[in-house]
Parts: structure tokens; C-alpha cells; sequence
């Protein structure tokens, strides 16, 4: 007898951190439940969309999101639907069979307490491709951000506040150029090369955001060039990323920037090792 399809209402935002997050609840959701056949709509708010109407922009995030939901690593029969509304009582949540699920605290990235953090055992994400030496993917301050976006000054400000100015993320460019065989990604990158790019590179430096939640659900050493101050107690970032505000003189120090690597590529080593959950020094 056939099964019938379990339908699962997610609402997702324009935000490639909150795509990455849903994807990452809806994979563990679907393997938990051993499910073969999945219904899924996307609801995307009307408001969002608006903002996804610049002339540079190569793809929609529609097309964003059906090419990430194709690369995770289920065998579920699945048929996708996207909806470009915000009326959706999916707003309210995760929505399997039109009722709220609660996702349960292994479904965020969130510390279990203050101390440990549980760890998905299986890559979110098919892996297929070869790591190559010395590939650095890199993305800094981007405008592109900007460009089309009704709080603009807000984001900017943020910025100059919490990460490298224009000029310093500049000099850091130069100083990854000169030993690294660097890739730069922005946020209107189409997401084919993104994904690929970050599934064969070494690690990654950027400031804590546009793909960085993409790139650790692909288990990349990363560098996150962002305040500390920024980051909350229990932020599952304190795991996966190494965390840190150097000046730029420290960071184009090619010993101190080993020692940036060294401590990312050892948390990525933590998190892969295959246990549920792993103290904090």
C-alpha cells in the first residue's frame, strides 16, 4: 500500500542564515520520522519579496532554496510549493499535517545548557566533492547587502560597529591573496557556485553572516571576523566558529593568522567527532 505524503508548512525568510536554519530542521525532522514522502510548502512573505527585485540579482530565492533543499542528504520522495504570501498561520512555525510542531532543542543550534551542545550526527548536506589545498572562501563588508534593502543606514552602521571597515577587510584580501588561492563570495553569488565553493575549500574568512550558517552546516573551519560581544552565551557559534575581532595588523600576521586557523579547524574536529554532545574549554 502506498504512503501517503506527510505535508510540512515552513516559513522562511530572505536571509540566507534563516534558509540554512529551516533546511537544517526540516532534515533533522525528516529523518527522525523516517519519512519517504514529504509535502513541502514554503511560505514566503510578500514584504520580503519586494526586496528581492534588484536588477543585479541573478536568481530569486526561490531558486535559492529549491536548489539547497535538492543537495540535502535524504532519500525522501519529495514535492516542493512556494507560496508568496504572509497570511500562512505557518508564521507561526514549523507545521507538519497543520499543526504546530515545537522543534525540540536538538532542531536549533543552540547550547543543551551553557556548556554543552548537541551535534547532528549526519551531514545535513550531501558531501561528494574533494577538498582542495589552500582554498580560501572569503566575503566581507558587501554592499550588495545594501543595495536594496529598506534599513540600509542600520545595516551599515552595524557594520562599522561590530566587523572591519572597508579598507581593513580590503588589506585582509590582499594579505589572503598573497597565500591562500582565495574565492570571494557575495550575496548576489548564484548559489550553485556557492555551495560548490564551500564544500571544496580548506576553511573560511568572513565577517558573521551571509553564508557563514551554510557554510558550517558543511563542517568548514571558519574564521568570523565579528565582535564577540555579538555573540549570546549559549550561541551555537561559540562552536562552530572561531569568533574573534583582531586588529588588522594582528591578522595579516601570517603566525597569529595560523593560529586563527588551527583554532577553527580544531572546533570543526569537535563537532565532526561523531559525539551528541562535547564540553566547551
Amino acid at each position: 500500500m502506498a504512503e501517503n505524503p506527510i505535508k510540512i508548512d515552513l516559513k522562511v525568510r530572505l536571509a540566507a542564515g534563516n534558509l540554512s536554519r529551516k533546511l537544517c530542521h526540516l532534515f533533522t525532522y525528516i529523518n527522525d520520522q523516517n519519512l519517504k514522502k514529504v509535502e513541502l510548502s514554503l511560505h514566503w512573505g510578500s514584504t520580503d519579496f519586494a526586496k528581492n527585485n534588484h536588477y543585479e540579482d541573478v536568481e530569486s530565492w526561490v531558486e535559492k532554496a529549491t536548489y539547497l533543499i535538492n543537495q540535502l542528504n535524504i532519500s525522501s520522495e519529495m514535492n516542493i510549493t512556494h507560496h508568496l504570501d504572509n497570511r500562512h498561520k505557518a508564521k507561526f512555525g514549523f507545521l507538519v499535517g497543520g499543526i504546530k510542531v515545537e522543534q525540540p532543542q536538538k532542531y536549533t543550534n543552540k547550547f543543551v545548557d551553557n556548556t554543552s551542545f548537541s551535534v547532528p550526527k549526519i551531514s545535513i548536506f550531501k558531501k561528494n566533492l574533494k577538498t582542495q589545498k589552500d582554498k580560501v572562501c572569503f566575503w566581507r563588508y558587501d554592499k550588495s547587502r545594501l543595495t536594496n534593502h529598506r534599513n540600509s543606514n542600520q545595516y551599515e552602521t552595524w557594520y562599522k560597529e561590530n566587523t572591519f571597515t572597508p579598507e581593513e577587510w580590503w588589506y585582509l584580501y590582499i594579505f589572503l591573496n598573497d597565500n591562500y588561492n582565495v574565492v570571494e563570495l557575495e550575496y548576489r553569488t548564484p548559489i550553485r557556485e556557492v555551495f560548490y565553493h564551500l564544500s571544496t575549500c580548506e576553511f573560511v574568512v568572513g565577517y558573521g553572516g551571509m553564508w557563514h550558517i551554510l557554510s558550517n552546516y558543511l563542517d568548514n573551519p571558519m574564521i568570523s571576523i565579528l565582535n564577540p560581544s555579538r555573540i549570546i552565551p549559549n550561541d551555537y557559534r561559540h562552536i562552530y566558529e572561531n569568533v574573534c575581532l583582531p586588529t588588522i595588523d594582528e591578522i595579516t600576521d601570517l603566525d597569529y593568522f595560523k593560529s586563527l586557523v588551527y583554532e577553527a579547524q580544531k572546533r570543526t574536529r569537535l563537532a565532526q567527532s561523531g559525539l551528541t554532545e562535547w564540553k566547551l574549554n
